[in-house]
């Protein structure tokens, strides 16, 4: 198990560049690395299908979630990209090969979300302080650079910044996915005994959906929005 949270730390902290200091590929979003870290970690477990399957479901959830955290200008989202790494990394290092029911997997699977939904908003003011803090204590050591003539220095600069960045999160990963596991099964074994919580799933996404609608004004694409709800629905509950 530790090394597949090294692993997902390290994925997780290189992905996480991808957002705001490395190319912005959009790879960084959920519905992209989500599939793709659970189809790896479940290949490491020995069913690289229940990995896929699970890093999916984690991805669209979290996608319909987080589909307005974008960074424009001087607002700071969410950090959506963390919050997918851990929940992926729990879901996949948690659930596969596991002894849960489908009950009890069904309410993993939701304390993960909610985990991993208030690991992605408390995130934000981690970035808030990287970048408004740091980054800005840089420029301004990188406009005295230029001024002094030393533009060799700018390289040095930019790598400063973007391994700061990388060793916050992966240490804050190296941390967060060992104890998120702790405290999802122990709420799951908890939780799952007393109550029924499989209504919550089909109620996240929902709201989801409301997110995409209220964004993108598209009202005229209604009917396809629930019959998408419905089919996820059915699909994940009879997971």
């Amino acid at each position: 198990m530790y090394f597949q949270v090294l692993l997902c730390a390290l994925i997780g902290s290189l992905v996480n560049l991808d957002t705001f200091h490395i190319a912005q590929t959009m790879i960084a979003r959920p519905l992209c690395i989500c599939p793709l870290l659970g189809l790896l970690l479940g290949t490491l477990n020995g069913s690289s299908q229940e990995g896929l399957h699970l890093g999916t479901i984690a991805g669209v959830i979290l996608e319909l979630l987080w589909m307005n955290t974008f960074l424009l200008g001087v607002y700071v989202p969410p950090n959506a990209t963390i919050s997918s790494i851990t929940a992926v990394s729990l879901v996949c290092i948690g659930l596969i090969g596991s002894p849960f029911n489908h009950s009890e997997r069904l309410t993993f699977l939701i304390l993960t979300i909610s985990f991993a939904f208030i690991i992605g908003k408390s995130a934000k003011w981690i970035d808030f302080f990287l970048y408004k803090k740091i980054n800005t204590a840089l420029l301004h050591k990188l406009e005295d650079s230029i001024k002094a003539g030393k533009g060799q220095e700018i390289g040095w600069i930019n790598w400063t910044s973007i391994g700061i960045c990388f060793g916050v999160y992966f240490l804050l990963l190296t941390g967060i996915i060992p104890v998120g596991l702790f405290m999802v099964k122990t709420g799951t074994c908890f939780l799952a005994t007393k109550f029924d919580l499989t209504i919550i799933l089909p109620l996240l996404l929902l709201l989801g959906c409301g997110i995409t609608i209220s964004i993108f004004g598209i009202r005229k694409y209604f009917f396809y929005f629930v019959a998408g709800f419905l089919l996820t629905t059915i699909l994940i509950i009879g997971w």
